[in-house]
Parts: structure tokens; sequence; C-alpha cells
């Protein structure tokens, strides 16, 4: 907490670049009009983001406690320091739907990116020392789809799918110098990940950005001096906002029509407003709420892996020196429960909880099972009309059965604490900025007589800046 309470006061510094906000207010039927049921709706969001422009810095270091004769206690320590630097762009397809009787979305993208890595390792054993330093240079593609569906059978049992899936090539150029020893090769990774799950689940999450929109145009029509609009004219709003697209689609002047339409929801209450008090209202349309849930779900489902690996290198005179192929492949279940909760207009928590039982299918692979889990707690707060603040910290562990040897025990944690400030300029740009701090550590313990423990701890900081356009942005 502490991490992310200073990630919030470097960030909050450049509120003051914002134009002057509406202000955000407490409604005593909030919690009622979140609730509401909205009819069949969805969005399609189109747009072009950089990803992130990064920066990372790395250092890791390992102790081994090996049982030597002349000497006690750590005998083997090796050093690690990484900065990494890394850019891509990548065109965004979002589609989704909700009704009461299902709800899916459509995730495509199309990634381009490079990346430069430089890595130096230190080790010192009782028989010596050994210097490394590898300059990594990456430029790859990477297509992926992801779909999801929800079919509810009854109030709040559904039937889940899902597929992720992509396809990935990275062409790598190493640089490797060791002590007096130099060496140049070239790699091409190519991988191909396809990840179907089947499952059941009781609760619903439900997407409520609709509704907190026509909260914020009532917000604004209130500045203007006058007085509230009902909690049902609110909701009839708040239809109209989900039906945005359609006039898009329907008029030349949408904008027009749809005023007229939210004229008549309001029982004529836009009459009364000059045109520069309409141009108000409509600067709704330039606010980000970000992506608002309300509501709570668990998750049972099965799930199936398949990946397709293929390495081969070349050293810098082309000749071939290694071409692998491999295949891995995992089937198991995983339990996923997410809680959404919208404290006002400005705030809303969230926490997500997910564990994996997987096991391998490959003979070769030489584990029996793996367990992961995963935790991840968010806080999204609205500092102004255009600007939002995501802070998340999230852990990570993983435990396997290792086949063949079951004295040996391992363990994998890790803790990430980030927070990004966005900031919407005329509903087309977005420009971010977030910083990131982990921890990780790796236990191996083993009762070989060469080694009994090895510990790994990484910490991990980051810096990041992208930028967003929109070609076809629908409130959302």
């Amino acid at each position: 907490m502490k991490t992310s309470f200073l990630m919030i006061c470097f960030l909050v510094p450049t509120i003051g670049l914002s134009q002057e906000s509406v202000g955000f207010q407490n409604k005593a039927d909030f919690q009622k009009l979140i609730y509401y049921r909205l009819p069949e709706w969805g969005y399609k969001n189109f747009y072009l983001s950089t990803g992130h422009l990064r920066y990372d810095w790395r250092n890791t270091n390992t102790t081994n406690e090996i049982p030597d004769p002349f000497s006690s206690g750590s005998d083997s320590e090796f050093a690690n320091s990484v900065s990494n630097f890394n850019i891509n762009l990548t065109p965004h397809l979002t589609l989704f739907r909700e009704s009461e009787q299902r709800v899916y979305q459509l995730n495509t993208s199309f990634s381009v990116f490079t990346q430069v890595t430089n890595t130096e390792d230190k080790q010192d054993f009782f028989f010596g020392e050994d210097h490394e330093k590898i300059k990594l240079r990456n430029l790859g593609i990477q297509p992926s789809v992801y779909f999801d569906l929800k079919e509810y059978i009854g109030e709040n049992f559904f039937i889940s799918t899902s597929l992720n899936t992509d396809f990935r090539i990275i062409r790598s150029k190493r640089d490797e110098q060791q002590d007096s020893f130099e060496e140049k090769d070239v790699t091409i990774n190519r991988r191909i990940n396809a990840y179907p799950s089947f499952g059941i689940g009781f609760g619903r999450v439900r997407n409520i950005s609709p509704i907190l929109r026509s909260l914020r145009l009532n917000e604004r029509y209130k500045d203007l001096g006058n007085n509230s609009f009902s909690s049902d004219e609110i909701i009839e709003v708040a239809e109209l906002f989900t039906k945005y697209n359609g006039y898009l689609q329907r008029y030349d002047r949408p904008l027009k029509y749809f005023w007229q339409d939210i004229n008549e929801a309001s029982n004529n209450k836009l009459d009364q407003l000059n045109a520069y008090e309409l141009f108000f209202l409509n600067d709704v349309f330039n606010e980000n709420l970000g992506q608002r849930f309300e509501g709570a779900e668990i998750e049972l489902a099965g799930f199936y892996r398949y990946e397709n690996l293929l390495r081969r290198t070349e050293d810098e005179n082309r000749v071939l020196q290694l071409r692998d192929i491999i295949v891995d492949r995992e089937a198991g279940f995983r339990v996923n429960a997410r809680a959404y909760k919208n404290l006002s207009l400005e705030h809303q928590i969230s926490a997500v909880i997910t564990t994996f039982i997987s096991l391998p299918l490959e003979r070769t692979d030489p584990v029996n099972w793996n367990f992961n889990g995963t935790s991840s707690i968010g806080w999204l707060w609205n500092i102004a009309d255009q600007m939002i603040i995501n802070t998340f910290n999230n852990t990570y562990y993983q435990t396997s059965d290792i086949k063949d040897d079951p004295e040996l025990e391992e363990t994998y944690f890790a803790n990430t604490t980030q927070s990004s400030l966005s900031f919407f300029i005329e509903n087309r740009v977005s420009i971010s900025a977030g910083i990131s701090f982990n921890y990780n550590r790796r236990f191996v313990i083993t009762r070989s007589p060469d080694l009994l423990e090895s510990t790994t701890q990484n910490h991990f900081f980051g810096f990041n800046v992208s930028v967003r356009y929109y070609f076809d942005r629908n409130l959302y």
C-alpha cells in the first residue's frame, strides 16, 4: 500500500493540466440506479495504440547453499541486472454486447513491436569469478483474438465458453561478451497458441457505464443552476445512451436527433437552455469514466492449452546452429471469482481471484502437475472529467510436482504494484503514463548432496507512456 500511495502522489500533480472539472457529487439514489437492468445494448471500439514506450530495470540476486568440506555457508552468489526498452504499435478492435440472456465480447489486435534488452551477469564461485554481458534486439509481430460468451440459464446461473489464441514471430539478434569471448547469432522464434475453455458459473457482473454516463449528464445539467432529473428520467436517458451507435448509423446529423430524444426523455427540460448550455451538456461525450462494472460472479471451467514453438538459430555467417520444434499441451480446470463495487461516481474497487490446476499431456514434460494462483485488487479513481487513475496490486503464486524427483520442492511468488494516469483529449486521443514495482522470489529445496537450497529474488521497476487514437469510440 505504501508503494501505491507513492505512485498516486507522483501522478496527481498533473491534474492541473486538465480543463476545469464539473465535479462529482454523491446522490442518495446512486446505489439504486446502478442496479437498474438496462435493455440489450453494446458498443464497438477501434483504436490505435503505441502499447508501451516502456523502460524497465531489474536486479536479481541468487544464493546457493552448498555443502563444501572446505567452507561453510554461502558458497555461490549470482548477481544479474537488466535494463529493457520496448515500443509497439497495435491496432485494437473491441466488440461488446450485453443482455439479460447473454453477454459476449470479442477483442482482436495486431501488434508490431521492437525491444532492446541489456543484461549483465556477475557470478562469484568459491573457485573463481565469471562476468558476462548480453545485448538482445528483438523485432516481432503478434496478432491475437479473444472471444468470451456467457449464456444465462435462469436469474444468475450461466454456462460459459471462451477462446484465446495468438500467433507470434520474433527475430532476435544477440551479442554476447564473456570475458575475452564474443559471440553473435540471430534467432527466429515462432509461436502458435490456442486456449479454449468451457465452464459453468453463478452470479452476474453488469457493465453500468450508460447509467453513470446519464448521471454525469444530470450533474452537468444541475451545474447550470437547474433542478435534478428524476430517477425515472435518468434511467430513460441511460437507455438512450445505449442506443447512441444506432443514431450514428441512421442519421446524417446524429446529435440533433439524439438530443431531441434526450429532451423528450427528460420531459422537455432542455427547452429552456441556450446554445452555449447545450454545448456544455454535449461535452459529456468527452468524459472518460473508464470500464465500470457492478456485481460479483464465480466460475468453474475446464480448459485445454496447445502451444507450438519453433526456434531457429544462425550464427553471424548465417550458418544454421540450432532448429527445434516443441509442442506443449496441457489440460486442467480453473476457478475464477471477481467482484466490482462502485462506491460513488468517481470510485470503483475490484477484486479478482483465479486458481489453476493444470496437467501436462506431453510425456517428456518434467512436471506431473502445476498449481497457479493469482489475485488482483484494483482501484479506479475519476479525478476529473477526462482523467483517471488506475491502481492495481497483483499477486502470483506457483508450485509444481516434479517427476522422478519427489525430494525437489519449488515455489515461485511475485507481487506487482502498478499505477497509471490516463488523460483523454476530445474523445479521440488518450495519453497514459504509469509506474510499476515488482518483487518476486523463487525458492528451491532439494535433498541432493550437491545443493540443499537456492533462493532467487528479483526487484523490478518500470516506467511507461502510451498513446491511443480512437477511430471509432462509443463512450465506453
